[in-house]
């Protein structure tokens, strides 16, 4: 059983994929009143670094709950911790697609030895940007006219991998299933960057090797600064790269080469995750700038690009 100050819930099963910094487990949960299934993230906050993640996590997603969210990041239902108990729970979005993320998709495809479908890419790629256009301006795409929030305090991801990218049926209008960004236990706001919190005590936030050439490369010299914006922007492009390719990780050299997804998929869709993976920062676009394309790409493709 899990209790909130307001909520109970009842464990159904541990939850798929599990994630490493959460020392008390993931879950699938009911709430006990009404039925619904939700995940529950139970997390040890006697450990300083796992505290320290989880209330990272806590005040991301808090922020985008109270601007309205987005169909593209995962939703916080309520979060409990009265600051002195030796655990707390998040309780989210339950995402209920049978592979759950692109990783677990990506498995299934590698066992069957087939490619994943160019239309699922795009798919996926016009999700993320559009995650990305609320997190960095709090700009949600899928209302019409929407524009950036004056005081938006920008909220940088810097871990996008597969296995951060949640599917599920529930709310999709196409054939494949929703994609939703999860895990903002390595985000980090405007505000932080400013006061210089990026670099967290010297230690490289994300996961090696999937890192842009501007923080992989130490022979750029000192990364302090250098997280942003346009990290999460290759990071998306590289999650399009390996869907292609079914590698567990991205190689910038085929994206400067501009094949980074192979001769298998079109020649529009190698030019932009290159573009997007850009090795120099001021080619890199913004995530604002692509949408234009991709929506050109998707529904040319027979699938819808706003999500309502």
């Amino acid at each position: 059983m899990h209790q909130t100050g307001t909520n109970e819930y009842t464990v159904l099963r541990p939850a798929k994929p599990q994630l490493t910094y959460m020392n008390h487990g993931v879950y699938v949960v009911c709430n006990t009143a009404t039925r619904q299934v939700f995940v529950a993230k139970r997390i040890d906050m006697q450990r300083g670094d796992t505290r320290d993640k989880a209330v990272t996590e806590r005040d991301a997603l808090m922020q985008i709950k109270r601007f309205g969210g987005s169909n593209h990041i995962i939703d916080l239902i309520e979060t409990f911790w009265d600051g002195t108990s030796p655990a707390s729970s998040l309780i989210l979005e339950y995402c209920d697609h049978s592979e759950s993320t692109v990783a677990g998709h990506m498995t299934q495809h590698l066992h069957q030895s087939s490619r994943i479908p160019e239309p699922q890419v795009w798919h996926v790629l016009a999700g993320l940007i559009k995650a990305l256009c609320f997190l960095h301006h709090g700009m949600n795409i899928d209302i019409p006219g929407d524009e950036a929030k004056r005081d938006w305090n920008t909220i940088c991801h810097l871990n996008i991998k597969p296995s951060h990218v949640f599917l599920t049926t529930k709310g999709r209008n196409n054939a494949f299933p929703r994609v939703v960004l999860g895990d903002f236990s390595n985000s980090i706001s405007w505000y932080d960057i400013k006061r210089g919190h990026e670099d967290r005590g010297g230690h490289i936030r994300g996961t090696p090797g999937w890192l842009p050439p501007e923080l992989a490369n130490p022979s750029l010299g000192d990364v302090r600064g250098r997280y942003g914006m346009p990290t999460d922007v290759w990071q998306v492009a590289a999650v399009a790269q390996v869907m292609c390719r079914l590698t567990p990780e991205p190689v910038q050299w085929l994206a400067d080469e501009k094949h980074p997804c192979g001769r298998h998929y079109s020649a529009p869709l190698n030019e932009l995750v290159s573009a997007l993976m850009a090795g120099s920062l001021d080619r890199r676009p913004r995530a604002q700038d692509v949408l234009g394309i991709l929506q050109e790409e998707v529904e040319m493709r027979g699938l819808s690009f706003y999500l309502r």
